[in-house]
C-alpha cells in the first residue's frame, strides 16, 4: 500500500463524509491493523483499508472476524478501497472479501456493515451518497441482541 494513496483516499472521504480519521492504525489485538480508523459514537468504528497492492485483501475482512467475536462491545463499518490497479479487484481473493463480508454482516447482524469502494479518477457523487447513507444507517442501528 501506498502512503500516498492511504492520505489521499483519507482526505477524501473526511471531506466528503464530514470525518476525521486518526490517521494511525487500529490494531486488532493480535489480529493485525487496519489502515486508518474513526470512533462514529461509543464503540462503533468505521475502519478504511486501501488496497493498492494487496494480493490477499480477503484477509483484510477476516481479521475482523475474531476480532468481532472476542470484542462483542465493538461495531464495524468497513471500507474496503480499490483502483482500478488493484490487484484484488476482479481476482477470486477479491470476489471472497466480499463474500466473506457478507458472512460477517450475517453473522454479527448490527455489528458489522461493509462498503465495497472503487476509485477510478474520483469518487462519483451517487457512490458517495450511498456510503453517506450507509453510515449513517450503521450509526442509529440499536443492538438487538447482547453477544452478536
Amino acid at each position: 500500500m501506498s502512503k500516498i494513496d492511504e492520505e489521499k483516499v483519507s482526505k477524501i472521504l473526511e471531506t466528503n463524509l464530514k470525518i476525521n480519521f486518526s490517521n494511525s492504525k487500529f490494531h486488532l489485538d493480535g489480529w493485525g491493523q487496519v489502515d486508518n480508523w474513526v470512533k462514529l459514537d461509543n464503540e462503533k468504528y468505521l475502519f478504511l483499508e486501501i488496497e493498492t497492492s494487496q494480493k490477499h485483501p480477503n484477509t483484510n475482512v477476516l481479521k475482523l472476524w475474531p476480532y468481532l467475536d472476542y470484542n462483542i462491545e465493538k461495531k464495524i463499518f468497513l471500507i474496503q478501497t480499490y483502483f482500478l490497479y488493484s490487484p484484488g479487484l476482479t481476482s477470486n481473493r477479491g470476489k471472497l472479501s466480499e463474500w466473506t463480508a457478507s458472512k460477517l454482516k450475517a453473522i454479527y447482524k448490527n455489528r458489522f456493515d461493509y462498503f465495497k469502494l472503487v476509485i477510478v479518477d474520483s469518487i462519483d457523487e451517487k457512490v458517495l451518497e450511498e456510503l453517506r447513507m450507509k453510515i449513517n444507517k450503521f450509526k442509529n442501528k440499536t443492538e438487538l441482541l447482547t453477544n452478536k
